[in-house]
């Protein structure tokens, strides 16, 4: 259930907080004027990904020690947070870390291609369903064992948390997955950078 909770709590919270920033200010024509200013619209776009980045870092890293906290006296007594030991609890660290990443990248692409914060959130809804199926589908069976599921953007860190909170994973399966993510979200942000360098996009209202 952990990874669906992280999930959850991280899309959410960065979906609202992405909607405003980039969305809402089409919106508001705030993001017009912004625009005008002798800044590189690359840099504004890397601006607005690195601000999204570091709240919603925050927000994973609160949602995690919360749930950590928590689940002993959600599952009454039934699990023990103690067993797992420094490296078991970087490695999730690493986990969502990158997937928090990856999370900031694809709703801030999205709510680049909304006009008005009501049309981000419209946009983001199947977004959201598909995390919450991803983080369901984690809740059923072990681990998967092929390489090439830690590829698969969501998926692979659900994969990645089930198997180091059951003992059962393999180092090079997770590296996989932390590679794989921060890659994708290279990707995403050179996309966004293309995007804010539109005249059609960045400026219709």
């Amino acid at each position: 259930i952990v990874p669906l909770l992280l999930l959850i709590l991280v899309f959410t919270s960065v979906m609202s907080i992405a909607a405003e920033s980039v969305a809402g200010e089409k919106e508001r024509g705030t993001m017009a004027t912004l625009l005008a200013t002798p800044i590189k619209r690359r840099d504004i776009a890397l601006g607005k990904v690195l601000a999204i980045t570091v709240i919603g870092l925050l927000i994973a890293l609160s949602s995690m020690l919360g749930i950590f906290a928590g689940l002993p006296s959600i599952m009454q007594g039934a699990v023990d947070m103690n067993v797992y030991g420094p490296t078991d609890y970087l490695l999730i660290a690493l986990v969502i870390f990158s997937t928090t990443l990856l999370m900031v990248m694809l709703i801030t692409v999205v709510s680049t291609l909304a006009k008005s914060v009501k049309e981000a959130t419209m946009f983001l809804t199947p977004l959201m369903i598909v995390v919450m199926i991803v983080g369901i589908l984690g809740m059923f069976g072990e681990a998967q064992e092929g390489i090439a599921f830690y590829a698969i953007p969501l998926y692979n860190s659900v994969q990645s948390m089930i198997g180091i909170f059951s003992f059962d994973f393999q180092p090079a399966n997770v590296a996989v997955c932390v590679a794989s993510n921060i890659a994708y979200t290279a990707v995403g942000v050179a996309l966004l950078q293309r995007m804010f360098d539109s005249e059609r996009l960045m400026f219709s209202r």
